[in-house]
């Protein structure tokens, strides 16, 4: 099931946030056909405002959705390999002792899924070096679309914004506090930061 801001963690943002995986913003196990694009942008809202860095929540979800893409082809392609390849050493192994072959019944949904994703269709062995050649494709044009160079020079990372928020209201770091309270807790940080700078102004 997908968490929400009011079950997700910081510690649990923090590590997506880290390593691009979405196993961090599921409770359990990750659903494959659940969109997480409307927790990122709620996220996104919360930490930056509704109307700022649209571009960036763009290129984000672009970013997951092309992640999304490249582990559900390599899933598809080991399912495949694993049923074409190894169930068929398998099986001859079962025939030579005398035993009951076991049927494969649930190739063709594998194939088909291939199919609709890359339009490759996949009857023998050697159609998934094309599925190969896919993956490797999609994967340098992540690359290239993502590098680990672009990192904006002013920008600052989740975790340095939730280290600002609890030292300027005076509280210890907690990993486990929710979204949801951690963006009030900005939003007090944020009017106490005001406040000070119009009491300086007054001061002048």
């Amino acid at each position: 099931m997908l968490k929400t801001i009011h079950t997700l963690t910081i510690g649990d943002y923090r590590f997506f946030e880290k390593t691009g995986d979405s196993k961090y913003l599921f409770d359990g196990k990750v659903i494959k056909n659940v969109s997480i694009a409307g927790l990122l942008q709620e996220i996104n809202i919360g930490l930056s405002g509704e109307n700022e860095n649209s571009n960036k929540l763009q290129k984000e979800l672009h970013k997951v959705k092309s992640q999304y893409r490249i582990q559900l082809l390599i899933t598809l392609y080991e399912a495949v390999y694993n049923i074409m390849v190894l169930q068929k050493d398998i099986n001859e192994w079962r025939e030579l002792a005398g035993l009951k072959q076991t049927n494969v019944l649930n190739l063709s949904k594998y194939t088909d899924k291939i199919k609709k994703a890359t339009n490759i269709e996949i009857n023998s062995i050697d159609d998934l070096e094309k599925l190969k050649k896919e993956i490797e494709r999609w994967v340098d044009k992540f690359a290239e679309n993502f590098p680990e160079s672009d990192i904006e020079p002013d920008g600052i990372t989740f975790i340095q914004m939730v280290l600002g928020v609890f030292a300027a209201t005076n509280m210890s770091l907690d990993y486990k506090m929710y979204l949801s309270d951690f963006f009030e807790l900005k939003k007090e940080a944020e009017q106490l930061n005001k406040m000070i700078k119009q009491k300086q102004t007054e001061k002048k």
